[in-house]
């Protein structure tokens, strides 16, 4: 990077971010993918779609490494501090190519929104997977031990008037 005009290493910048974006845009597809794997209980799916999001992540990482050398080169250049913004560094730039990037950090923002709420509905979608299964497993288990047990869901009394092995699927 060093030789390399600034004009040069912005256009460099903005293209880096561009296939930062792309590798983005696949792992949220890929996540909402995965999302509709988990509600069909798919494991075979499930199984595919986080291979492919794991073969994901290098690329990813790469384009990140790349993307922070250019912007601190770029700090440099500008005489900002190491650890500038993407902002800070478009305070310096003009033209299309600071609109191209304004609309790439903009998409980043709105990619890495979608990307936690796919990721807090898998969560709460494996966690309810979780617990029907230790519900399931409880239930097993309580029909195999003592009869005075008194198995009871969590949350449930222990009173004889729902005493009783009734599990259902679709809580």
């Amino acid at each position: 990077m060093t030789g390399h005009t600034p004009e040069t290493t912005i256009l460099q910048l903005e293209d880096t971010l561009a296939h930062e974006a792309a590798e983005y845009r696949q792992l949220v597809a890929l996540t909402a993918r995965e999302q509709a794997a988990l509600k069909a209980s798919d494991l075979a799916e499930l199984n595919d779609t986080i291979r492919e999001k794991q073969s994901l992540l290098p690329k990813i990482s790469r384009w990140t490494t790349r993307r922070e050398q250019l912007t601190a080169a770029l700090a440099a250049r500008f005489n900002l501090p190491t650890d500038a913004t993407l902002t800070d560094l478009l305070a310096h730039v003009e033209g299309a190519i600071a609109e191209k990037i304004i609309a790439l950090r903009e998409e980043f923002i709105e990619l890495m929104e979608q990307l936690i709420m796919l990721n807090h509905a898998n969560k709460m979608i494996l966690q309810t997977e979780l617990a029907r299964v230790d519900s399931t497993y409880d239930f097993i288990a309580a029909m195999f031990s003592e009869p005075n047990d008194n198995y009871a869901p969590p949350g449930a009394s222990q009173s004889g008037s729902n005493r009783g092995y009734i599990l259902n699927w679709e809580v």
